[in-house]
């Protein structure tokens, strides 16, 4: 009985904190997409206090969001944000090429750049270090599968498809469902 009641009491306690978590993620998305549409109306400053203040509510900011802010951070030429959030996507795992985009321009003439040049290796070793590239490369087969060949969105040529394709997706499906178990869910923090 006492089991009982402490299994209770304890899911009671969990039970708010995470329904907590999901509305900060919640405001967090909506303030990234408020950020977005700021950007687009040119008004960088604005959009870079708001990417700020959407970081602030999460554990965890998905790479392409540093990348947004790194390009906020650079049109209003707050250079040595830049470089950090630049760094901070990159660590996540986002290719470091996204700083030759046009928005990035003056950026890549200041002192901040030839810094960043100088860490870049470091992050991106990291960053390789913590994805798992097989779990990476089973997934992307595994959307390859389900996308091209099965869901027909490409044509695919020279190719023999199982006539029971419905038999494949289940398949497919089971095999997603092992790597999950073996892995874990598929996240950014831990495929890139």
């Amino acid at each position: 009985m006492f089991k009982t009641i402490m299994s209770l009491l304890l899911f009671i306690g969990f039970f708010p904190s995470q329904a907590l978590a999901q509305n900060e993620y919640i405001e967090y998305y909506n303030l990234v997409n408020e950020a977005n549409r700021s950007w687009y109306e040119k008004k960088y400053a604005q959009s870079l206090k708001i990417f700020q203040e959407a970081f602030e509510r999460v554990d965890y900011v998905h790479s392409i969001n540093y990348v947004k802010a790194a390009r906020s951070a650079a049109k209003v030429k707050e250079y040595e944000l830049a470089k950090v959030y630049i760094l901070e996507a990159i660590e996540r795992g986002h290719p470091g090429n996204f700083v030759d985009q046009k928005a990035f321009k003056k950026f890549r003439r200041s002192d901040e750049y030839s810094e960043l040049l100088s860490q870049i290796n470091k992050f991106q070793s990291e960053a390789n270090l913590r994805i798992n590239n097989e779990y990476q490369r089973k997934i992307d087969s595994l959307y390859y599968i389900d996308q091209k060949i099965l869901r027909g969105n490409d044509k695919i040529t020279d190719l023999n498809l199982d006539p029971d394709l419905e038999y494949s997706d289940s398949l497919n499906f089971s095999c997603l469902l092992k790597l999950i178990e073996l892995y874990g869910f598929p996240s950014e923090q831990n495929i890139g």
